[in-house]
């Protein structure tokens, strides 16, 4: 027999309600969150954050921890959730018994507790792994120098360095300072012998390939008697970068004080990236170090010495108040040429003399006398304290072959600097005169060929800069290319009336790119965004240029050297002479770019260095390019009917090709290998 009604939903009338549906991703049923992948994680990767940030366990930044390092963090994240819980609801139940949540918390810190030992998180187990790391540290010190210094002894042998190396009368432990500079004591034989040993990318160890100048130039950067500033200039690909990790590694492995400060200094982020993938890709082939030296983001350390080495960039924060005993410069005479970057510089180098025996190394490839580091170099040649070392020409390791391409495809100016190490004045004029004229050397436009690949090049100027197109192709074979340019067409905006890339140039570019065998039209996506939509939609390939300062200093290398290699040809067309006439190559950090004095232009040079870009460095010139379905017409419409309806769209008369090229027939114009 059932009780009497207790209310709605309890026998009684219904309640008229029910409770809402839960919402994807509810915590509804959870108690604890111990189980719960979505509580447990983010609590979990809290912890890995605390540790790594901590100094004494930093090592556990090594990838090959990350696996036990993300279990610890989940059994440690689970202990904390359960001794939560256990203090919201007590020791007790509801009965006065232990509470079954007891036994969980027990075997969870029993997981933790484990997850700490082998990562070296608790004392004992820390006690046991510093044990072992020393003991690894002095056996691969032990070997990295017996291979050095055969490796060195090997290469006095050849004559590649001084027969007689100093050696330090005191036995070197890595897990102790070395012997610092003073009285008659150098470490110079164990430094060199741990920089012989470092394993390059080649898999070679440094001292098996290094040449005798490289070794000239290590003894004395290493030789804690000698001079202790150094500025080593040397051509591109010399190793220059790599020498510098490398003699940095060595001097935090043997000679720098516990606790001494020292940094490695680049123009830009970038380039100090580099400087410590060099370093890291060192630590990572040699074997004798792995355990040594640990590579972070943006410091190198060795804990067994209590040494560190930090990489800082020109366009960090201020570095005033550094105390450097080790200070590394790279790519000097690269730097902007900005008050920051000069102020960054000076600010290292007045920083030396605050601690006692303090070194700097600078290595950089010569740049512009111009630079501001033309007077450090100057002026270092008559300092005492200096030591400058000048190698000239190409590496020896170099193909003659990859330097005769380099002479052949880069300004003068930046092959003697970059491949001579030569000071250079950058290169300023575009084009010489005499390159200029005969760069222009035919009348009006040329019609459109059958089989010829062209490509269409845009830039975009509203008001201020000119909308400029450009049609060309490319003729013959790839290592002897040149570029034709069949037409230009220019539209000047203003204030009151900019350029419609609608009506004017959207209409003209639709049958000029159906006339030029379906050409590709390219352009700078930053005014032309919608221009390149809309000529998609219509059936063009319409495709966009970044331009970046990378991709701006090879436009204007290229446009220079096709002019002054005399691989350019060009309409006879007053406008574009004057405008190329006083156009300016301006060196830049990193390569060129093209400029132009106040009031004049540099639209038409932009649109054709485009061209010449991709018709020698793609795929242009190539006959037999897709096209949308369908539009290709049958038949070759002869240049003198097509002329008069090209001319109407371009409003600019046209040449047969057949009077420019003699003895050539349409279907071979413009082919690759005619």
């Amino acid at each position: 027999m059932s009780g009497p009604a207790k209310g709605p939903g309890r026998g009684g009338p219904a309640r008229g309600w029910a409770w809402p549906p839960a919402e994807p991703g509810n915590v509804l049923a959870l108690v604890t969150g111990a189980r719960s992948q979505r509580v447990v994680d983010p609590l979990a990767a809290e912890l890995v954050g605390e540790v790594l940030g901590d100094d004494g366990t930093s090592y556990l930044a090594e990838p090959k921890y990350a696996p036990a390092l993300r279990a610890w963090a989940r059994a440690e994240a689970r202990v904390l959730l359960l001794v939560a819980a256990l203090e919201r609801r007590g020791l007790e139940d509801d009965e006065g018994n232990p509470s079954s949540w007891l036994a969980a918390v027990e075997r969870s810190e029993a997981a933790a507790e484990r997850a700490r030992g082998r990562l070296g998180l608790d004392p004992l187990s820390r006690s046991k792994i510093t044990a072992a790391t020393a003991s690894a540290t002095r056996d691969g010190m032990a070997a990295l120098l017996t291979h050095g210094r055969a490796l060195r002894d090997a290469a006095a042998e050849r004559g590649d360095v001084l027969p007689e190396p100093l050696r330090s009368p005191l036995p070197l432990d890595a897990g102790q300072p070395g012997p610092h500079r003073g009285g008659d004591v150098s470490v110079v034989d164990d430094a060199l012998a741990v920089l012989a040993g470092l394993v390059l990318e080649s898999g070679h160890r440094w001292g098996e390939v290094a040449t005798p100048e490289q070794w000239a130039d290590a003894r004395a950067v290493l030789d804690t008697n000698g001079p202790r500033r150094h500025l080593l200039l040397r051509s591109r690909g010399r190793s220059k970068t790599t020498d510098e990790a490398g003699a940095s590694l060595a001097a935090m492995l043997t000679q720098l004080a516990p606790g001494a400060e020292s940094y490695a200094a680049a123009g830009d982020r970038e380039q100090a990236g580099l400087l410590l993938r060099k370093v890291r890709g060192l630590v990572e082939r040699t074997p004798e170090v792995r355990s040594l030296v640990e590579v972070g983001s943006w410091r190198v350390a060795v804990p067994g010495r209590a040494v560190s080495l930090d990489v800082l960039s020109a366009d960090a924060a201020s570095s005033w108040g550094l105390t450097p005993s080790w200070l590394v410069v790279d790519e000097l005479c690269q730097w902007p040429e900005t008050a920051n970057a000069k102020s960054f510089w000076e600010s290292l180098i007045t920083s030396l003399p605050k601690t006692a025996d303090s070194r700097a190394v600078v290595m950089s490839t010569p740049g512009s006398p111009a630079h501001w580091s033309k007077a450090v170099h100057d002026s270092a040649l008559t300092d005492r304290r200096w030591r400058v070392s000048h190698l000239r020409g190409p590496a020896p390791w170099t193909d003659p072959a990859d330097i005769a391409a380099e002479r052949r495809t880069l300004p003068d100016a930046t092959f003697q600097r970059l491949y001579l190490a030569e000071w250079t004045e950058g290169e300023d004029r575009l084009v010489r005169e005499a390159d200029l004229d005969a760069a222009l050397a035919r009348d009006g436009a040329l019609a459109p060929q059958p089989g010829v690949a062209y490509v269409i090049t845009l830039d975009v100027g509203l008001v201020n800069d000119r909308t400029v197109v450009a049609v060309g192709h490319a003729e013959g074979p790839p290592n002897d290319r040149r570029v034709v340019v069949d037409l230009l067409r220019v539209w000047a905006g203003t204030h009151r009336k900019p350029v419609d890339l609608t009506a004017d140039v959207e209409e003209t570019l639709v049958p000029l790119s159906a006339a030029y065998n379906h050409a590709p039209v390219t352009s700078d996506p930053y005014q032309a965004a919608q221009l390149i939509s809309r000529l998609t939609r219509r059936g063009v390939r319409a495709t966009p240029w970044q331009f970046t300062a990378a991709s701006v200093g090879r436009l204007g290398a290229a446009l220079h050297v096709a002019l002054r290699e005399r691989r350019l040809v060009l309409p006879k067309d007053a406008a574009l002479r004057e405008e190329l006439a006083h156009v300016s190559l301006r060196e830049v950090p990193g390569g060129y770019r093209l400029d132009h004095t106040h009031g004049r232009h540099d639209d038409m040079a932009v649109a054709v260095a485009l061209l010449v870009v991709l018709l020698t460095e793609q795929a242009g010139g190539v006959a037999g390019v897709s096209v949308p379905s369908g539009s290709i017409r049958t038949g070759f419409v002869p240049p003198s009917s097509l002329a008069d309806q090209l001319a109407a769209i371009t409003g600019t008369p046209y040449q047969d090709p057949r009077d420019y090229f003699p003895g050539k027939t349409p279907a071979r114009i413009g082919r690759i290998g005619s």
